[in-house]
């Protein structure tokens, strides 16, 4: 058992930061097959250093390369994704989001849709 609190629940207003690189790879926008059943992002408006330190923890920071995106939880719930808090230990405030039934292009499109602009310097 943690000794840690449970975080809070969360609201329909809350800030959800996914982390990316402007490369190839860009943003996740489905699970890897046979690997994961959601999408991690991060609950709160990390900028892209914060949210590089906690999701890759090793190298430096590249401003530019290294890129966050945000939606809210509202924003993917409204889409028809469910947002659940999965805190770590790494990431405390780690949210996975689940869809119901398969993640396929249409739903990966969807799940893009939920997102703003990209921001890659600290905003």
């Amino acid at each position: 058992m943690s000794d840690r609190p449970s975080p809070p629940p969360l609201r329909p207003e809350d800030v959800l930061t996914q982390y990316g690189r402007q490369d190839a790879t860009g943003f996740r926008n489905r699970p890897r097959p046979g690997v994961e059943e959601a999408i991690s992002v991060i609950a709160g408006r990390l900028t892209a250093a914060e949210a590089h330190a906690l999701v890759i923890r090793r190298g430096a920071y590249r401003p530019g390369f290294d890129v966050v995106r945000y939606t809210t939880v509202a924003a993917l719930a409204e889409a028809g994704f469910r947002p659940q808090r999965d805190p770590t230990p790494a990431i405390p405030d780690h949210v996975l989001v689940f869809c119901e039934g398969e993640w396929n292009g249409e739903v990966a499109d969807r799940f893009d849709s939920c997102f703003g602009m990209v921001a890659s310097e600290e905003t």
